[in-house]
């Protein structure tokens, strides 16, 4: 096989036309004008695993100094057919990049409308094939999306070269084409792996469009993700992945697009995060002979060089590594007391989790590693945590650990007399009064007429001892039509 040494083409076989197409990699025509013929090919013997459970590849997904350095090896016996239009040349973009700033991801691609993989190296190297014959730009009618297309797909598959198939999307989960066309997809790969028993066909979700968690783009994007971890499916997921930046904050609600732009294009958050972390691997290129950097179709190279870390994560589950543990475990204090009852969790998961979900049981929820929450209704309650690390989830369920009693004092107080609702404190109260009110319900409208001032203190606890710490609501409206009121501790919501 005819290979060019000078980077990057030494790490890229191309047998294309001289058309666009060739393109998608970001670089220029005139630079990969030359033809490369796969006269041979060596194939391995697959060192994949079964994995139970889904595989969730997500942005948590990207510290490569936590994968153990032998299941990088492991995962360089593998080998992976891969096929996409511009925006999923971002993953290749990124190994190629990789490779330079450290030979231990050595990867190797051939693009080509011809089925084949790179010849066998020594040492290894990490083998794809880029393309799905008769062409290298794929979209969903070249895979999936009709008989044509699978039949392709197919014939890639029956050629037994390849342990893993994969296809990325273009902008087309974007469109408002219905979750049958998603579920569509899904089963066609599903029936993919149901002929195809040796071989695994990983999902991916679609590129950011900055519409957010309201979009049509998220509600496909969660459908693809509920389906994989339901089915126990390889999921890459993209759009995960680009609406964080390195150190966890999430840009999706900021309109973050595929090119990491946010708050209506005005701010970049890879630019502002790589200006933060001057000389950051992250943010390097993959570059020319004249110290040029090629492109990141569509997007900044900190994406691209986040997605390359989050493929090789992914290749070294599918060799077998089982990820960082991270097995949930929690404790509550106080867990029992007269309402409004304040109760801080303790994340005690072992492990190296990085993300926290947790569910407190009332409707309340929270991705804080230890939150606060507060109880405004009396019963017991069943709190979860899910804490998860590189993909991998695990939750702790503990059954009415909560109990929360009624108050056995009356909910207003003036001095040491209790009334049992704040009006009728109100009533008894003299000028400048201070009344005190717990943190519940009240019911409305409230209408203050007496010419009176008064001190109002909200949200305290049954015992009325400290300060305010919860939230007393008044249902309907609060008006004062003489007088004054003051509030000086706690809150006072007023609402419909």
């Amino acid at each position: 096989m005819m290979k060019m040494r000078d980077f990057p083409t030494s790490r890229i076989d191309l047998l294309c036309l001289p058309d666009h197409r060739c393109r998608s990699w970001g670089l220029r025509t005139t630079e990969i004008a030359f033809l490369c013929v796969i006269i041979s090919l060596f194939f391995m013997g697959s060192a994949k695993a079964d994995t139970p459970g889904p595989i969730i590849i997500d942005h948590t997904c990207t510290d490569l100094s936590r994968i153990p350095p032998d299941w990088i090896e492991q995962a360089k016996q593998l080998t992976i057919h891969y096929a996409h239009t511009s925006h999923g040349s971002q993953i290749v973009s990124g190994l190629l990049n990789l490779e330079t700033l450290n030979s231990i991801y050595s990867f190797v691609v051939t693009v080509r409308n011809d089925e084949g993989l790179p010849s066998a190296e020594v040492p290894p190297a990490l083998r794809m094939y880029d393309g799905n014959p008769d062409e290298t730009y794929i979209e969903p009618d070249d895979y999936w999306d009709g008989q044509s297309g699978e039949n392709r797909t197919r014939a890639v598959a029956d050629t037994g070269h390849y342990d893993f198939s994969m296809w990325s999307w273009c902008g087309q989960v974007s469109e408002d084409n219905g979750p049958q066309y998603i579920q569509s997809y899904l089963d066609t790969l599903d029936g993919f792996e149901a002929n195809y028993p040796a071989m695994r066909f990983i999902y991916m979700t679609g590129h950011l469009d900055g519409t957010g968690s309201t979009g049509t783009l998220h509600i496909h994007n969660e459908q693809i993700r509920s389906y994989c971890r339901a089915n126990n499916k390889v999921l890459f997921d993209f759009a995960d992945i680009e609406r964080y930046d390195p150190d966890g904050e999430d840009f999706l609600d900021r309109g973050a697009t595929d090119g990491c732009d946010y708050d209506d294009y005005q701010h970049n958050w890879a630019e502002e995060w790589c200006a933060a972390n001057p000389g950051s691997p992250l943010c390097t290129c993959l570059e020319d002979e004249s110290s040029n950097c090629y492109e990141c179709a569509h997007s900044n190279w900190l994406n691209c060089n986040q997605k390359a870390r989050a493929f090789w994560w992914m290749m070294a589950r599918l060799a077998g590594w089982p990820g960082p543990s991270a097995n949930a475990a929690f404790d509550a204090a106080p867990r029992a007391g007269s309402l409004p009852l304040m109760v801080t969790f303790t994340d005690q998961s072992s492990g190296e989790a990085t993300s926290w979900s947790w569910n407190f049981g009332d409707g309340g929820v929270s991705s804080a590693r230890n939150p606060v929450h507060t109880y405004t209704a009396e019963g017991s309650y069943t709190v979860s945590l899910t804490a998860c690390s590189g993909g991998e989830c695990s939750t702790e369920t503990r059954g009415n650990l909560i109990s929360v009693a009624a108050c056995a004092n009356l909910p207003a107080r003036i001095g040491n007399t209790d009334y049992p609702a704040f009006l009728d404190a109100y009533e008894s109260a003299s000028p400048g009064d201070h009344i005190l009110i717990q943190a519940m319900p009240v019911a409305g409208p409230v209408i203050l007429n007496d010419p009176l001032q008064f001190l109002l203190s909200a949200g305290f606890g049954c015992d009325y001892a400290g300060s305010p710490m919860g939230v007393t609501t008044v249902s309907g409206h609060l008006a004062v039509e003489q007088g004054d009121m003051q509030i000086i501790g706690g809150c006072l919501a007023i609402g419909p």
